[in-house]
């Protein structure tokens, strides 16, 4: 997928190797490409509080 995708992602290479979404891109960009294609669990599970927290957390954004 991240290589399909790589006009939304980018590889980061710090502390440990991680996607990023690439500069200007937005939350809404990523509703607009993929919410449709995917099942309602994992939807969910991108849009949870917990979920969203722990992510910022972790890569300190």
């Amino acid at each position: 997928m991240f290589r399909n995708y790589s006009d939304f992602f980018e590889a980061i290479d710090e502390e440990e190797a991680a996607i990023k979404l690439r500069e200007g891109k937005t939350v809404e960009d990523l509703k607009e490409k993929f919410r449709t294609y995917k099942a309602f669990d994992l939807i969910s599970a991108y849009m949870a509080e917990t979920t969203v927290g722990i992510l910022y957390a972790k890569y300190n954004c």
